[in-house]
């Protein structure tokens, strides 16, 4: 058979068999244009294109956007808006001085997205760069600090503060 040409094989209407070539106006066929490839090697090609679409989705601009955006008052953390008396805002957009030194350690925090947005309330990603007994000092002055703060909340930093 000529190389120009695809075959494919077909019943007619009386069930005989038929080759059928598929040929482009500029004398090109399909097979000219199509590599034949395994269906593992298919399914690897399309998970890895998938994984790529989905990477470049998530990182492009225009996403970042809507998933940044506070689900309570709609500020976008992206653009470094937030309010102040928001709680899934906290009072910061996607970073933060150090909370529990409020800033001395000179370490900035980042937002924890996923969280702040399943909680409806900030939370945030980072370590106090003070030595222990100094940062342990500011978070018991925290937490007695907090007028919110119940018993448990108190024995659940309690607990942090001997694993740390």
């Amino acid at each position: 058979m000529d190389q120009n040409h695809c075959e494919s094989d077909m019943e007619d209407d009386d069930g005989e068999d038929v080759k059928e070539e598929a040929m482009y106006g500029d004398g090109k066929t399909v097979n000219q244009f199509v590599q034949r490839i395994s269906m593992a090697e298919y399914q690897k090609q399309a998970t890895d294109y998938t994984k790529t679409a989905v990477q470049n989705l998530v990182s492009s601009p225009e996403y970042q956007r809507v998933y940044t955006r506070c689900q309570l008052c709609w500020s976008s953390w992206s653009d470094g808006q937030f309010s102040t008396n928001c709680f899934e805002c906290g009072g910061y957009a996607m970073s933060r001085p150090c909370p529990v030194c409020r800033g001395k350690c000179e370490s900035i925090w980042t937002r924890d997205v996923d969280m702040s947005h399943t909680n409806y309330e900030a939370h945030w990603d980072g370590d106090c760069l003070l030595p222990a007994d100094e940062k342990q000092g500011y978070l018991t002055q925290l937490l007695l600090s907090t007028e919110t703060a119940s018993e448990l909340d108190l024995m659940d930093a309690m607990e942090d503060l001997a694993t740390h």
